[in-house]
């Protein structure tokens, strides 16, 4: 035996002949564990003669028991925690809701939270962090030994294995082996002179040894690591960084209670059949179901916990692993719930005892969902205890980091929030109408903490009703760190989302407005006053609204504080605008055109008069017809159109163009056509620099003379002709200003159609020859996107297509000569420069083919009403059939020399496109009767049953439908060489 054993030895002597000459007797007794491990009771069982079975062994385990005279004054709430542990559970059906998706709501609430403190509680001060698994040594930090070092006297027994055959007793021993190894014989150490973000680092690395650790099978050190995080919560310095250090030692508990968990759950119940299948344990179970060896490790993990000394890291790490307690028994989980909370009133900081309440209803809520009595009693217990920050031991510790009360008491704010957030999970409205009791019975800051914490967490729906007793409560919270405007405005969301009943809304808004027109800073002044604009301008009548803009207009203008304030100014624009749809009750209140007059900026105002032009044009419900709104937005359309410049982007003359296009759209006089031209006329001169709305003007006059055209009913008198050839008119002015020239001529295409419809001859030929002009200036390509051009080719097919069809009824004046407009298109189309390596010049021109086809008919396919075509002027003519015949052989020619070209250049696919269009239009308008048509028909189909490949749909169908027609006019003719082509052609 050592010296420093015998020197113990005698001590203990010596304290024995102390008790017994003062007669307390020491009762002795021979144990193998440490007092602190347990106490086990021995039963033994007699048999028969008298001697004892010592295999049956009953074994109570109370890790918290001691040799003292009387308990733990730290610990007095703990207790056992599986004193009601029995194996024989009643047969309930009570579901696992450990991690269920019933908590889905909570965790993204805590998700959110934690985002919100990390964000929110930073700090720039010298951080200290304590552990003995980090490296030292690193450049910015300061290594301090701490003055407790632990030295191991037992032997390492933490990866010792366990046989089938090992008795109770041996593995009772080998548990408590187990929990001293979590105080190895490792010096542990502080590490100071951190920043934030080296610290945050720090605890991250320790979150990532920990789940190493368990990875690993070092339980007991992934263990030690969580606890030696959880004493981390212990240090309060510097007290603005504590709420961002307990959510990152909370992920890290988070953590390990889910490897626990986990890990439990695989030894709870894993059972292989013979076949190979494998049944795993479910995810609702019941105590019941556990298996043993599940329910012994379960054991083994409440043990190690509770044996843990310090009551901080005991209670972080029970709570933990809350979730585990229903491996063993149903519910001693809820009954641990209200152990914990009681425990915290341990806790002698505040501060640290309000973020130790919060982490239990955070696990309480995944746990027991279904429970609140814990959380009204961490509540109860926080509003009692609170007063603690009046004492001289919080007002000291303040005054050494050099906080105000206004620093400190918004550090309570998540925890609050947190609690009463659990709280209004699911506790009855009497629960929650208590805590507004005692919100009316606070002093201190514990008031205006608690009404902020209710604002945010109780539903809206319970809030609403007591809407104006909580406005009265606000606005006696004077309280430093809590703001009575950013209260207001938690009330105001509230009552948006949530309507308070009819009889106190008038009570509501005059008792928060009394607070809110005495808010002295214009920005947090006007942040309030638009919430409750909003809930005015909802509940409320136009009266009202102006009053409070008058209200808001007073407090702005001093020292022109709107000039600041611009976004905040437009948003209470935009609310008003939102609710107040009519445009006459706009304009009836004063004080709304006076709030408009502050945007003096260019481009505010220019983003305001966006903003009331798109309001008044989508919510308007009906069209306008009252001259001073329409004279009025046409000003504001103005403002816009003469902001843009050079410098606008093409997304900002895209949206106002569109706006001033949906009001152009609003505006209708009813019948009065003259005043809606005149109109017309105005918005032309307004807005002539944005292309879309002219083009817009131009189409609205187009239907300006439709309608006039269907009043008259294609009888037009003097007057209603003349208005029309006013209209067209207008269009032909206002057409060349375009930039577009594939717009002008699709325009001039447009007014020339109208004005032949209602008999304007004149007008309708100047826009057809615009049209035809136009055909010259369009370019090959066009700027699809920015840097991105495209062919401009396939458009021009169609507008050609559809000019060629119109020039089909439009007669020639008798001093131009046959065929004029018609030779003036065909001429541009032969001039314009096609896009290169395309089909659609040769395809423009058998359109034009058909449509000289048609012209050289007796009678016209159709004519416009009341206007005499071709056919009636020339009488059958012969000299414009031989005018057509010479214009369509040209344009044959140069078709076949087309195919050829793509023949002797082999791209087959392409020749048969054109070779099948060529068909189509020969059998329909030629006269087959000819031997050089019939030779042509046969070479084109030829040239097509080259290429078998095409999978063209039109194609195909141009080729049966050539066929079907061939064999329809063989039928009608006698002519033996058509027979014949019918024949060949088959």
């Amino acid at each position: 035996m050592t010296t420093h054993s015998v020197k113990m030895h005698y001590e203990w002597k010596s304290a024995v002949i102390d008790f017994e000459s003062q007669k307390r007797p020491l009762q002795k007794r021979l144990v193998t564990e440490h007092p602190l491990q347990g106490v086990i009771e021995r039963s033994l069982k007699s048999t028969q003669g008298g001697s004892h079975d010592s295999s049956r062994i009953k074994i109570r385990m109370d890790p918290l028991s001691s040799s003292l005279d009387g308990p733990d004054p730290l610990s007095q709430f703990l207790g056992d925690p599986l004193s009601s542990v029995s194996t024989n559970v009643k047969d309930r059906d009570l579901i696992d809701t450990a991690f269920t998706k019933d908590n889905n709501v909570s965790e993204e609430h805590w998700t959110n939270l934690r985002k919100q403190i990390l964000a929110r509680f930073t700090t720039n001060k010298r951080l200290t962090i304590t552990s003995s698994f980090l490296q030292f040594g690193e450049k910015g930090g300061k290594v301090v030994p701490s003055r407790r070092r632990v030295v191991k006297t037992q032997s390492n027994t933490t990866n010792r294995g366990r046989s089938q055959g090992t008795t109770m007793s041996e593995r009772v021993r080998l548990r408590l082996e187990q929990l001293d190894d979590l105080e190895e014989d490792v010096e542990v150490r502080e590490l100071g002179g951190l920043s934030q973000e080296e610290f945050t680092a720090r605890i991250d690395t320790l979150n990532d040894m920990l789940t190493e650790a368990w990875k690993t099978d070092q339980r007991v050190r992934a263990l030690k690591i969580a606890i030696q995080c959880a004493k981390l919560l212990g240090d309060v310095s510097p007290s603005q960084f504590y709420p961002t250090k307990f959510v990152l030692v909370a992920d890290i508990l988070d953590n390990l209670a889910s490897l626990i968990y986990t890990r439990l759950r695989e030894k709870a119940h894993t059972q292989q059949h013979q076949n190979g299948s494998v049944t795993t344990f479910p995810e609702h179970f019941k105590s019941a179901m556990v298996s043993e060896d599940g329910q012994e490790t379960t054991r083994n993990w409440l043990y190690k916990v509770a044996s843990i000394r310090e009551l901080l890291p005991r209670l972080y790490l029970e709570a933990a692993i809350l979730p585990c307690y229903k491996f063993v028994n149903d519910n001693e989980h809820e009954k641990a719930l209200v152990r914990l909370s009681a425990m915290v009133k341990g806790i002698a900081n505040p501060l640290v005892a309000a973020y130790a309440r919060m982490y239990i209803c955070h696990v309480g809520v995944k746990a027991a969902p279904k429970q609140s009595q814990y959380v009204v009693d961490s509540i109860e217990d926080f509003i009692l205890t609170f007063k603690q920050i009046e004492g001289p031991t919080v007002s000291a510790e303040l005054g050494l980091q050099g906080l105000s009360l206004a620093d400190y008491l918004p550090l309570f704010s998540p925890a609050v929030n947190w609690l009463l957030h659990c709280l209004a999970r699911n506790a009855p409205h009497h629960i929650l109408q208590s805590v507004l009791r005692h919100c009316e019975s606070a002093l201190g800051g514990n008031q205006s903490l608690l009404v902020s914490g209710v604002l945010n967490s109780f539903p809206p729906s319970f809030l609403t009703m007591r809407a104006v007793p909580l406005s009265q409560l606000i606005a006696g919270c004077c309280d430093p760190g809590f703001s009575q405007a950013t209260m207001m405005q938690q009330l105001g969301q509230c009552v948006l989302e949530e309507a308070p009943p009819e009889h106190n809304q008038l009570p509501l808004l005059n008792s928060v407005w009394k607070v809110v027109s005495h808010i002295k800073d214009p920005a947090v002044y006007l942040s309030t006053a638009q919430i409750w604009l909003e809930f005015t301008t909802t509940h409320f009548t136009p009266t009202e609204v102006n009053t409070l803009l008058g209200d808001l207009l007073k407090h702005l203008t001093i020292n022109r504080a709107y000039e600041q304030l611009y976004p905040q100014l437009l948003t209470c624009v935009q609310i008003v605008l939102h609710r107040i749809h009519h445009f006459h009750t706009l304009y009836s209140m004063s004080n709304f055109q006076q709030l408009l007059g502050l945007f003096q900026r260019d481009s505010v105002g220019v983003e305001v008069t966006r903003c009331v032009v798109q309001a008044l044009v989508n919510q308007h419900e009906g069209s306008l017809s009252d001259p001073t709104p329409i004279a009025q937005i046409l000003t504001l359309c103005s403002t816009m159109h003469d902001s843009v410049n050079a410098l606008t982007t093409e997304d900002e003359r895209r949206q106002i163009t569109h706006l001033i296009n949906a009001f152009i759209l609003k505006v209708d006089f009813g019948i009065d056509f003259e005043q809606q031209l005149d109109f017309y006329v105005e918005a032309r001169g307004a807005f002539s620099n944005l292309e879309g709305v002219l083009v817009n003007l131009v189409q609205c006059v187009c239907h300006l003379t439709m309608l006039t055209f269907r009043g008259v009913r294609g009888h037009h008198s003097g007057k209603t002709a003349a208005f029309v050839r006013a209209c067209a008119a207008y269009c032909y002015i206002t057409i060349p200003s375009l930039g577009t020239p594939s717009k002008r001529m699709q325009l001039y295409l447009l007014a020339g159609q109208v004005a032949y419809v209602n008999q304007c001859l004149g007008q309708g030929d100047a826009c057809l020859k615009g049209a035809i002009r136009e055909v010259l200036s369009v370019p090959a390509t066009v700027e699809a996107e920015i840097g991105k051009t495209k062919g401009s080719s396939s458009q021009l097919l169609q507008l050609v297509c559809s000019l060629a069809s119109t020039l089909v009824a439009i007669p020639d004046a008798p001093d131009t000569g046959a065929l004029y407009l018609m030779r003036g298109l065909v001429t541009a189309v032969k001039s314009h420069s096609w896009q290169e390596g395309k089909d659609e010049k040769a395809l423009a021109y058998i359109t034009l083919i058909r449509a000289l086809a048609a012209v050289a008919q007796e009678q016209l396919p159709y004519h416009f009403v009341q206007v005499e075509g071709n056919d009636a002027m020339y009488g059958g003519d012969p000299r414009l059939a031989e005018e057509a015949q010479q214009l369509a052989s040209g344009l044959l020619q140069d078709v076949l020399h087309h195919i050829q070209t793509l023949e002797a250049s082999g791209q087959g696919g392409r020749m048969v496109t054109v070779a099948l269009h060529l068909l189509w239009c020969v059998t329909n308008c030629a006269d087959l009767n000819e031997d050089s048509m019939q030779d042509l028909v046969l070479h084109l189909i030829s040239l097509a049953c080259q290429n078998t490949t095409a999978d063209n749909k039109f194609l195909v169908c141009s080729y049966v439908q050539s066929k079907t027609h061939l064999r329809e006019r063989a039928k009608e003719s006698t002519n033996e060489g058509l027979c014949k082509l019918v024949t060949k052609f088959a």
